[in-house]
């Protein structure tokens, strides 16, 4: 019986058996989606995103070689792709407001808190607001920071497995980390000062980790 583990798909699509690519799909595409949603604010992205991700394990799998590491090179050709759609936004952005001479609106595209739906209803409009401000929050910082706080808070990685997937050292990932929690704590409780309005230090995607 063919190998129905996640390298042994990989193997199998490396050899042509695009089935492979299809019970690779049941097995991550939920998850692949709401990671790119939660990156990008915006579900009909998130999809494309990922349908590009795994059009890329396609064309990927003849020369792969993570072995026994499959999600966490799927984490990696995700967030490269979150990255590089946030950027071009930014980028947009950035045109819009020079060529209008206007702010550009960076409101996030309202995300879906499972915890609020439990909320008692006099608190539920509170926390909706506090929801907000937080993606707000998130949507300002530097795109490699937001990638790395998503995957440590709401996909629950390492910090060695965010390297991995970031492809930087674990020490880098460990500071960005930090300085995007201060950050949000800061904007979240009023205190934000001068320096909020910054860009978080990116992550120096490359430098690979030795853990």
């Amino acid at each position: 019986m063919p190998s129905q583990d996640d390298e042994g798909l990989m193997e199998r699509l490396a050899r042509g058996e695009l089935e492979a690519l299809g019970l690779l799909l049941d097995r991550h595409q939920a998850a692949a989606i709401r990671y790119c949603r939660r990156c990008l604010g915006d579900h009909h992205t998130a999809e494309e995103v990922a349908q590009e991700g795994f059009l890329r394990l396609v064309h990927a799998a003849p020369e792969y070689r993570e072995c026994g590491r499959f999600t966490v090179y799927l984490y990696r050709v995700l967030t490269r792709l979150c990255i590089d759609e946030l950027r071009r936004r930014n980028q947009k952005k950035r045109l819009a407001a020079r060529l209008s001479g206007t702010p550009v609106d960076e409101l996030a595209e309202e995300l879906a808190d499972p915890r609020a739906a439990a909320a008692a209803p006099d608190r539920q409009a509170e926390g909706r607001e506090d929801v907000d401000q937080l993606w707000r929050e998130l949507d300002k910082l530097a795109p490699d920071a937001k990638a790395c706080l998503l995957l440590r808070e709401l996909e629950g990685k390492s910090y060695a497995a965010i390297a991995g997937i970031l492809g930087c050292t674990l020490e880098n990932v460990k500071v960005t980390i930090h300085r995007a929690r201060k950050r949000l704590a800061a904007a979240m409780s009023g205190e934000a000062g001068p320096a909020a309005g910054k860009r978080s230090a990116p992550v120096q995607l490359g430098a690979r980790s030795a853990s």
